[in-house]
């Protein structure tokens, strides 16, 4: 079972689900390592199929660890990438255990048949290795990166957004099938797709979609966009790990039902916010 989605699993009871108020919470601090290395990597889109495979072994191999992103060609512009797809690979660690891994990594990246290239050290410059490593960053200025220049107060006002956020297998063919829905789905629109590698067997993706604010018609466009996927990622069995007031997910096991009724038989917690229709609370 994936675990990660709508509602709890028995790794995440209460995750992104509405059988709780929260009231007190405890953070485990992850501590910061001594050495951060990101290699940026690229390769063409029609070699997305095998990038992720060889992604996913090099994962499962512990060779790199979890936090690989994948950005589309539309994501990459970010960093400086044109027309290719982008791999931030982070090694992390002592400085003897990351410059051996990049050694590692190089040599099977210059290897024959390998998918990929090393991409100029400008994409994955010192902004991207501070946020790796963990560094405050007040001006947010990776983010504003990504958004022209918004800041997060004003992203609203000045660049509308919609984004799209489902869980995909960790496989080359399954992350090709994504990418024709999103193309698929996003024909009238922009939208980019950063994949954030979350362990050995799974991918979540973050599709944004942008828009005019003010324009009806963009507005139109994007929310239309954003419903397809919905349909498009839920018939294929992806649903996304956060939803939105719009496209409510109703619990996708019998399971999950069972532990909504036992915890909340009232209907009571966020009603409607992530499980669809729900029982009237007692009277």
């Amino acid at each position: 079972m994936q675990p990660h989605g709508s509602g709890p699993s028995l790794n995440h009871l209460f995750t992104q689900a509405s059988w709780a108020a929260v009231t007190a919470a405890v953070v485990r601090l992850r501590p910061r390592p001594r050495t951060v290395t990101v290699l940026p990597l690229t390769f063409p889109a029609d070699r997305l199929n095998g990038a992720v495979d060889v992604l996913r072994e090099w994962t499962a191999g512990h060779l790199v660890p979890a936090t690989t992103k994948i950005y589309d060609p539309v994501a990459a512009r970010t960093y400086g990438v044109r027309d290719r797809y982008l791999a931030h690979l982070a090694l992390t660690g002592d400085p003897e255990v990351t410059d051996a891994l990049t050694r590692i990594v190089g040599d099977r990246v210059r290897a024959p048949g390998s998918p990929f290239e090393h991409a100029s050290p400008g994409a994955a410059d010192a902004d991207v290795h501070a946020a790796y490593a963990g560094r405050p960053d007040p001006a947010d200025t990776l983010f504003r990166r990504k958004t022209g220049g918004c800041c997060a107060r004003c992203l609203d006002r000045e660049r509308g957004l919609l984004m799209f956020l489902p869980l995909v297998p960790f496989r080359g063919t399954a992350a090709a099938e994504a990418a024709g829905l999103v193309r698929d789905a996003t024909a009238d629109c922009t939208a980019g797709i950063t994949m954030n590698v979350l362990d050995a067997d799974t991918v979540d993706h973050v599709v944004t979609i942008g828009f005019t604010p003010g324009d009806p018609e963009a507005a139109r466009r994007a929310h239309g966009a954003l419903d397809r996927l919905h349909t498009a990622f839920a018939a294929r069995g992806w649903l996304p790990y956060r939803s939105d007031v719009d496209h409510p997910l109703p619990p996708h096991t019998a399971l999950h039902r069972r532990l909504r009724d036992a915890l909340d038989p009232h209907g009571v917690f966020a009603r409607g916010r992530f499980e669809g229709p729900q029982p009237p609370p007692a009277p």
